[in-house]
Order: structure tokens, then sequence, then C-alpha cells
């Protein structure tokens, strides 16, 4: 597996509590585990990340879970239509 393959995906449950959860990699139906030692930023069920895998003694698991957060744009500028992502 290469550890620094960035895979995308959404939270499918996150408990604060306990400090673990687990992600849906984007096309597949595998489900990740990520704990609070592995998160870059702070998630929550819904949240759309990226991360890496890694394999551990129990499968497989997600390290550097990043937010990603995105705002799109429309501006009209003499009639062309522009579309401008910016990072929030």
């Amino acid at each position: 597996m290469n550890k620094d393959k960035l895979h995308y995906g959404i939270v499918k449950f996150y408990n604060v509590g306990r400090n673990y959860g687990f992600i849906i990699e984007s096309g597949t139906p595998k489900d990740i585990f990520v704990c609070m030692n592995n998160l870059v930023d702070h998630i929550k069920a819904g949240s759309e990340v990226s991360f890496k895998i890694i394999e551990c003694d129990k499968g497989l698991m997600a390290t550097e879970v990043r937010l990603i957060n995105k705002t799109t744009l429309n501006i009209n500028y003499n009639g062309q239509n522009n579309r401008i992502i910016r990072e929030i």
C-alpha cells in the first residue's frame, strides 16, 4: 500500500468523548478507522476530508486527516462566467 497517496472521503461517525471514528473512502465501501492522534483539523460526522492510509495491527487507519472546505464564488466579468474557488 502506498502510504503517501492522498485519499478522500466523508466522516461517517466521530465520537469526541472516545476520540475515534470512521471515514467512508470515496468510491469504495471501505470504513477507515481514525483516532484523535491522526487529526490535523477537528472533524464531525458529514465532514469532507482528505487523508492518508496506513496499515496497523487491527487493519487500515487514516492519518493526516484534514477538512476539505471550499467555497465556490461565481463572478461575472464582461459576460464571462468565472468560477473562483477559495479555501476557507
